[in-house]
């Protein structure tokens, strides 16, 4: 069985919770965050190389963390999401910056 996608966990894994909008998670009970599906991976031939650049998604006792990663440079960017809404739509402005010149699929 595959694992569910992170739209999916963004919209279904804390609506039992009747949660939209994520304040600090009562039930938390990790000291670190929780790696999820990542959102996306994208590929790039640059020269002799293949870059690749992955959308991680970390669950937190406050919402969802989003980092970007690119290899040979680390992390670009990251950005704490209170809301799924709010995750899913982050998640799809960075793969839209990118999107030109990388080859892109969602997972």
């Amino acid at each position: 069985m595959a694992r569910p996608g992170y739209r999916e966990i963004a919209c279904s894994r804390y609506a039992h919770l009747g949660m939209t909008q994520v304040r600090k998670r009562e039930f938390w009970n990790n000291a670190e965050a929780e790696r999820l599906p990542d959102a996306w991976r994208m590929t790039k031939v640059e020269g002799d190389h293949v870059l690749t650049a992955v959308c991680e998604v970390w669950a937190v006792d406050t919402g969802w963390d989003l980092r970007l990663q690119m290899d040979g440079r680390g992390l670009q960017r990251a950005s704490l999401c209170r809301s799924g809404r709010e995750m899913v739509d982050r998640a799809e402005e960075w793969r839209a910056m990118l999107e030109r010149g990388w080859e892109w699929r969602a997972l």
